[in-house]
């Protein structure tokens, strides 16, 4: 596959999965939702938030949509839902879910710990933003994310570093 058209299919996957969101997520979807979704269906790394930027809202419910919806699935890249940048304010409860690709919150803050009580989970992996120092650019650090009863493939879960 000549490496041009890449970039197309990722923009095709995307376009679908906005599309399959805006029909079955009948709440208007934000800005930072509809970034997951473009960033979950690309087959490259979304650009890092920038640290002093404020983080914009993913609602739990989204989360737990693009999770459950089986034909969302379909659009999803193998390297899973990807949510860098935003503020998760209410408590994310995938308890009893079965989630088949990774889960990378990337300078994400959570308002309420993260439940997988009986969760089926292949990767969660969650890295914290920083302030930038002076001239040194962005760091990330990785932290042990608050979670509620862990069942993984597995058997641990990914602390990611950078």
């Amino acid at each position: 596959m000549s490496t041009e058209l890449i970039p197309k299919l990722d923009a095709i996957r995307a376009h679908e999965l906005i599309e399959l969101a805006h029909h079955r997520f009948s709440d208007h979807l934000h800005e930072a939702e509809e970034r997951v979704l473009r960033d979950s269906a690309s087959s490259s790394f979304p650009s890092s938030p920038a640290a002093s930027c404020p983080l914009p809202p993913v609602r739990a419910k989204f989360i737990r949509w693009i999770i459950g919806d089986e034909e969302a699935h379909t659009f999803i890249d193998p390297r899973g839902i990807r949510v860098w940048g935003a503020a998760m304010a209410e408590e994310l409860s995938l308890s009893d879910c079965r989630i088949p690709f990774p889960l990378d919150f990337r300078g994400c803050e959570f308002a309420a710990p993260l439940s997988l009580v009986a969760a089926d989970t292949r990767q969660v992996s969650r890295r914290s933003r920083q302030r930038p120092a002076k001239s040194y650019g962005r760091r990330w650090r990785s932290e042990a994310v608050p979670l509620i009863g862990v069942h993984s493939h597995e058997r641990h879960l990914s602390a990611g570093r950078r």
